[in-house]
């Protein structure tokens, strides 16, 4: 190659908008949503002033929720007005009152995360006995639903990005296999994390040989099926 025909090295600089929309990108649309959503209530707690801080049904905020409205709306007005209410000395005050407030619904048995009960093996059952590996999609729905139950840890974000390139059948020192996770993904709570692989690897989805639902036994039956192109 010609030296005027080499590649720059460089590319050519960003104009603002590129760089707005490389910012816009930055949140994922949930992230967006609840931005929206703590500016709104803002906007109401200003309109009726004087109220406590409820909920619409008069019921008092549960202690993640204020924290999620309480980071969307620093989130909201670091953009709009350039104002850090979690970290500028102005909001020292606020913020003391908001970690008291924290503290009150803690007393009051408001302050966990209310986590959803376990499915129960009847339930599973009832599950996997709808799932028909002898078709592609009974097969499709067994794997996906293993995947679901042993491997994603954050529900159905990122599902439809990942490819079968995402896992990997592997070997442990016991000689079990065992299906894991080795190529991470980008969530919403932790979209500029440089460490790419924290999270590979973590979940293991073992074999069970003596099952009829053995994960891997289906997992490598369905990505042998898959087209040989598809990464």
């Amino acid at each position: 190659m010609e030296p005027d025909q080499k590649k720059p090295r460089f590319l050519l600089k960003k104009t603002q908008n590129d760089l707005n929309e490389v910012l816009e990108n930055k949140e994922s649309s949930n992230t967006k949503k609840a931005t929206k959503s703590a500016a709104n209530v803002l906007r109401n707690y200003c309109t009726e002033r004087g109220k406590d801080y409820t909920k619409k049904d008069g019921e008092f905020y549960k202690k993640s929720s204020l924290n999620c409205i309480r980071e969307g709306l620093a989130r909201y007005l670091k953009k709009e007005r350039k104002i850090n209410i979690i970290e500028d000395p102005e909001f020292d005050s606020a913020n003391e009152i908001f970690r008291a407030q924290l503290v009150e619904l803690k007393r009051q048995g408001k302050g966990g995360t209310e986590h959803k009960e376990p499915v129960e093996e009847h339930d599973l059952n009832k599950l996997y006995s709808n799932c028909d590996v002898s078709t592609p999609k009974g097969l499709q729905q067994k794997v996906w639903l293993d995947i679901m139950i042993y491997l994603i840890r954050r529900g159905r974000e990122n599902l439809r990005q990942m490819t079968k390139a995402t896992f990997a059948v592997k070997i442990d020192a016991a000689g079990n296999h065992y299906v894991t996770q080795t190529v991470d993904e980008m969530d919403k709570n932790h979209r500029e994390n440089c460490d790419r692989n924290a999270t590979i690897g973590e979940g293991r989805m073992y074999e069970n040989p003596q099952s009829i639902h053995c994960p891997v036994k289906t997992f490598e039956m369905y990505t042998s099926k898959l087209h040989p192109d598809l990464a």
